[in-house]
Formats: C-alpha cells, sequence, structure tokens
C-alpha cells in the first residue's frame, strides 16, 4: 500500500513525491522494468479498455490497452526504436538519450504533436538532442513512458506511479494518467487519501482529485484519525467539510475534527475557525452538545467570543422549538429505506419489509421476535425499534412490554430493557437521543402517562416524563422541532381532536390547535415547517363510513391547521413516513379488507399517487426511515 504521509508536504525534488520512505527519481530500477517481466501465472483482469494483470510478489501490477492490429504495428515501431533504427528525434533527460519516432509520439501525446507538427516549433526541425529535463526531470520515469508509447502496457508499483504520473500529466498522455490514477485508487487508504488529494491538486489531476475526494467522503471518520489530515490547509477543509456527500454518522464526527485540526496549529488556526463553523451543520447536533461545547476551555479566550456566540445562536435556535430552514442533509452511510414492522392480519405478526427508493421493490427482512399489533415503530442512530403493541396470536392474548432493536447491518433483532407499562395502541417519537412511549393501553386502563429511553444511558432503563393532560390510544405521534406532538386519539368515550406538543427542555406539556376532525387510528408525520395527519378512524357522529381519507396540514409556522388532497383510499390503523420530500402513507384497515396499498404525496402537486405495495396486507403496523439493511442471498 501507498504510504501516503508525506504525500504533499515532502520533498519536492524534481516534483516527485516519497512513496515508503524512497525518492521517486532513483533510477536503479529501470533494467529490471525495461522488457516487462514475463506473463506467466497472472491474474488477469479485464476493465474495460484495458487489462489488468497482478504480477506475484509485491505491489506490482501490469496495465495493457487491448490489442489490435494497429497495436501491432507499435510493437514493430517498438523493435525498430530499441535498434536505433529509422529515429528521427532523440529526447534528452538529465543527460540521458531516448531515441523514438515523432510520429509515435505525436500520435500518443497532443503535446508532442503540437511540438512536432507547427513549423514555427524549433523542435520540429531540428536533428539535435530535445532536453525534456525541466518538463520530464526523471529518466527512470522517461524510459517507462517511452516503452508505454510504443506497447500499450506499463508495470506500475508503488516505487514508480508517482514519477511516472508527474512527467505524464505535462506530457498529455490520458491514457497513461488513467492507468497510473487505477492503481492509486486501488491503493487508497486513510493514511494516504489526503496526500494524494493534495498532490492531484497540485497537478491539477481532476480524475485522481475525483478519486480521493470520493475516498474521504466515504471514509471520513477513518481519515480523521490519521496525520495527515491536519495538513490540510484552510480552504482544503472547508471544502471537504461542507460537501454535501460527506458521510458521518453524526454531524458531531465533524465538529470534533475541525477542532482537532483547530488544537494542531492553535496560533494560525484559531483566527480562521469563525469562517469554517458555518461549514459545519450545527443545526443537527443535540443542544446537550452544544451547551458542552460552548462552556468548554476551546472557547474561553478573549479571541474565540465571536465562535462561542455562533455556537450558541444555534443552541438557542434548537432550544427555541421554532421552525427553521435547515441545510441539506448529508448523504447517508448507506441509501436509506422505509421499514414497515407488525400489525395485524387476522392475527398478530411478526414480519417486517423494507422499501428500497431506487428499485421501487419492498424486501423481507429478518422477522420480530414477538408477534405484535398495535406497536410504536421509531428509528434513531441508525437502528429501528419496535416498542409495545398486543400480541394476539392463537395461544397468547396480551399488551406488551417489550422493546426490540433491528440492527440493519447484521439484520438482526435484539431484546433491550422493556418499557415501565405494557402499552397498546400506543404513539412513539424521538427527540435528541431519546424515545418516548406516549398513551396506550393496557386491558381496559388507559394511559396519558409517557415513558422516554436514552439510547446513550448506561442505565438502560426507561423512565416517566410528564403525563399528557389527556388518556388515549390510537394517537398519532410525531416530532417537528424538538417537540413532540400527540394528535387525536380515542379516551375511552369519543375520537380526539385534542393535540399536545410537549418540550423536553421544561418537562412540559401544551395544548395545541385542535384538529379540525377527530379521530383515531390516525398516522402523523412531519414535511418541511408543516405536520401531516393522514386517515383514521372518525367520531361516531361522522355519517358515512368510519374510516377517513381525510389528511390534515398544521403549519407550525401559522399554527393553523387546512385540508389538503385527502387518500385515494381510506383508511384507519396505517402508518406515515417521509422520504425523498414525499409522503408515504402504508398500509391500514378499509372497513372491510386490511390493506397493503401503498400511497405517496407530493406537497408541491397536493397529490396522491399510488406507490409499491407492500407484500403483506396489515394494519396496526408501524414504519420508519432509516439505512437499508445487509441481507443475504440480495440481488
Amino acid at each position: 500500500m501507498i504510504s501516503g504521509v508525506h504525500l504533499y508536504n515532502q520533498q519536492k525534488i524534481k516534483g516527485f513525491v516519497m512513496l515508503n520512505g524512497h525518492s521517486q527519481v532513483d533510477t536503479s530500477g529501470i533494467d529490471e522494468l525495461d522488457g516487462f517481466l514475463a506473463l506467466n501465472n497472472l491474474n488477469e483482469f479485464d476493465m474495460g479498455t484495458y487489462i489488468m494483470k497482478l504480477l506475484s510478489g509485491g505491489s506490482d501490477r501490469l496495465y495493457q490497452l487491448k490489442p489490435s492490429r494497429a497495436a501491432r504495428l507499435f510493437d514493430t515501431m517498438n523493435m525498430y526504436r530499441k535498434q536505433e533504427l529509422f529515429c528521427d528525434v532523440s529526447l534528452c533527460v538529465k543527460g540521458q538519450r531516448c531515441l523514438a519516432h515523432k510520429v509515435v509520439l505525436a500520435s500518443a501525446s497532443s503535446y508532442f504533436a503540437s511540438m512536432f507538427g507547427q513549423s514555427g516549433h524549433i523542435e520540429a526541425h531540428t536533428t539535435e538532442d530535445i532536453d525534456l529535463t525541466e518538463l520530464v526531470p526523471c529518466p527512470y520515469a522517461m524510459n517507462i513512458i517511452l516503452d508505454f508509447l510504443y506497447t500499450s502496457q506499463v508495470q506500475l508499483n508503488d516505487k514508480c506511479v508517482m514519477p511516472v504520473l508527474t512527467c505524464s500529466i505535462p506530457l498529455l498522455l490520458d491514457d497513461l494518467i488513467e492507468l497510473c490514477v487505477a492503481y492509486l485508487r486501488d491503493q487508497l487508504h486513510a493514511s494516504n487519501c489526503v496526500g494524494l488529494l493534495l498532490y492531484g491538486k497540485q497537478y491539477d489531476c481532476s480524475s485522481l482529485i475525483e478519486a480521493a475526494q470520493h475516498y474521504i467522503h466515504e471514509h471520513f471518520e477513518d481519515v480523521v484519525r490519521h496525520e495527515e489530515f491536519l495538513s490540510l490547509n484552510f480552504h482544503d477543509l472547508c471544502s471537504l467539510i461542507k460537501d454535501d456527500k460527506l458521510k458521518v454518522k453524526c454531524e458531531s464526527i465533524i465538529y470534533n475534527a475541525v477542532m482537532q485540526w483547530v488544537r494542531h496549529d492553535p496560533l494560525n488556526r484559531r483566527a480562521e475557525l469563525l469562517e469554517i463553523l458555518p461549514c459545519i451543520r450545527l443545526e443537527f447536533l443535540d443542544p446537550s452538545f452544544l451547551k458542552g461545547v460552548i462552556n468548554c476551555d476551546d472557547f474561553t479566550p478573549p479571541d474565540m467570543q465571536r465562535c462561542r456566540d455562533y455556537i450558541a445562536s444555534a443552541y438557542d435556535n434548537l432550544t427555541s422549538h421554532r421552525y427553521c430552514h435547515l441545510p441539506p442533509h448529508r448523504a447517508p452511510i448507506k441509501p436509506l429505506v422505509i421499514y414497515c414492522a407488525g400489525g395485524y392480519f387476522n392475527k398478530s405478526i411478526n414480519t417486517m419489509e423494507c422499501y428500497f427508493l431506487e428499485t421501487q421493490k419492498w424486501k423481507r427482512c429478518a422477522d420480530l421476535q414477538v408477534s405484535r399489533s398495535g406497536v410504536g415503530v421509531v428509528s434513531l442512530h441508525m437502528r429501528v425499534y419496535v416498542i409495545g403493541g398486543k400480541c394476539n396470536i392463537r395461544n397468547e392474548n396480551r399488551d406488551c412490554y417489550e422493546v426490540e432493536r433491528y440492527d440493519p447491518f447484521v439484520n438482526k433483532w435484539t431484546t433491550i430493557a422493556r418499557m415501565i407499562y405494557a402499552r397498546n395502541r400506543l404513539g412513539v417519537g424521538t427527540i435528541d437521543q431519546c424515545i418516548y412511549a406516549v398513551g396506550g393501553s393496557s386491558g381496559q386502563q388507559l394511559y396519558s402517562s409517557v415513558e422516554r429511553y436514552s439510547v446513550l444511558s448506561d442505565s438502560e432503563v426507561w423512565t416517566e416524563v410528564a403525563s399528557m393532560h389527556t388518556p388515549r390510544i390510537g394517537l398519532a405521534v410525531c416530532t417537528h422541532s424538538r417537540l413532540l406532538y400527540a394528535i387525536g386519539g380515542f379516551d375511552g368515550h369519543r375520537r380526539l381532536t385534542d393535540v399536545e406538543s410537549y418540550n423536553p427542555d421544561t418537562n412540559i406539556w401544551r395544548h395545541e390547535k385542535p384538529l379540525l376532525v377527530g379521530r383515531s387510528g390516525a398516522a402523523a408525520a412531519s414535511l418541511a415547517e408543516c405536520i401531516y395527519v393522514v386517515g383514521g378512524y372518525a367520531s361516531d357522529s361522522v355519517d358515512g363510513p368510519m374510516q377517513l381519507d381525510v389528511v390534515e396540514r398544521y403549519n407550525t409556522l401559522t399554527q393553523q391547521w387546512s385540508l389538503v388532497q385527502p387518500l385515494n383510499c381510506r383508511r384507519s390503523a396505517l402508518s406515515c413516513v417521509t422520504l425523498d420530500k414525499q409522503l408515504f402513507a402504508l398500509g391500514g384497515y378499509d372497513g372491510k379488507h386490511f390493506s397493503s396499498v401503498v400511497e405517496v404525496y407530493d406537497p408541491e402537486k397536493d397529490e396522491w399517487t399510488f406507490g409499491t405495495s407492500l407484500t403483506k396486507e396489515r394494519s396496526g403496523h408501524g414504519s420508519a426511515l432509516t439505512v437499508e439493511p445487509t441481507l443475504e442471498n440480495d440481488e
């Protein structure tokens, strides 16, 4: 593997870098490479326009453009070159003469074509040596390049790849540049990718820049652990961390990396931090994290006051619970999919399936450990949680305390701390690092109580927080601007229009504007500045079918409810989740049949369209959004 710790901040003697501690201008291997190794017992790979062969021993790889009649003619020309026949140009690098044919050089390089093809260039007519030392300062690399121009093959290893690439760039040898970058792409590692990125920028090698950037985007958390990261300058650092394609599990990883970079050279870099902070998406950090940052020693010096104020402003915005326009989410670690878990179809079921937006297909995931309906489902930290519900199967009928956690990376469920109370037809939501279980019932008892579980807590227990004003089951719950909304439901007597919001900072519930239509068994989800409440079961006073197609939207800025386009299929006990700026309404019960119908709402068009149906009819299920699972025998 190429060591890149000093790829950029190395001795720039003759334009070359240091790899594995060896100078790239060492010419001791010219004779060994001239003619290449015999192609016996090699692993050969078809890469499209070229063939790559792994040579036995070391890191050597042979790259060869696919042969043709023209290539065979070049083989003959190469034989003439080695016999010094018909050569009409002599290239000189550091006193070493390399005989060649102008027509071969010009056909492979626009640089040589321009040199030999224009009458104004003295090189077009001279019979004297053409000194390329300033452009190509390494005879070793020049010999490899000439061999490639005649044979269309090159043997690359850690020792020669950088000088060959460096010399190929000014000679405009695109094919050879592609092969060198292909070699380096295979050698990319968290310890050398930053150096290769900076090298690519120094020599304006766009393909290498793209490859190194892609690696950093995919492996940022590993990259920042290496010293190379600290060698980035201000502009390169900002360019990296503001990119939407940068993948991290949490924005705190980027913040901590930036502060590590600042502490490496505080005298010079503290002054630049104020310009770097806007590249960090502080809006996606927890207030508790920002509060710790504000009070840490890094921001106590007077010259850091403006940075402290900037972070304090982000903290104030989060704790104000007012909607503000958020920057784009960064690319997820893996593509996002919709999970649909549990539910009821003639009995409680234990299946879970997930929806891939790219293929528009549902796939079966690992089954729940406990069959259950009336469940709450949420995602947090790239895990899916299935909470409470009712296990109603042939030999069992009970309300559930159990909580299961699904790990999509291994496609497995584990049981975690159970709730204080068994809860059926509850609502669930998340704020910061906590899961909330709201309302529901056990037997004949309806709950107003609320439990909270912190995924970061060492105690791994559920604790009670403030109760709602109204006990209820079949309520819809969602989170918006760090407030937990409990919407509608059934209090044992009527379908509710009541809406309450919970503030985790004050541990207080307050009444919000009521729904236009009372309902239970509805679904709710947040999208931009609005909360959508979809379908449900109507109050007894409503004429006509009891299942609703009505969709209401609550604007958190104006604090007003309004009706939007209704569902195509009326239903209750459905679930909703947002993906790709659209609202997905999944399954449910239409009054006669359990449903597998999926409808998709586009808020810009105010239109519902049918999506790909679930593989199994279900009601009383839950849904959540997180990264795609790793499935065995997946296509």
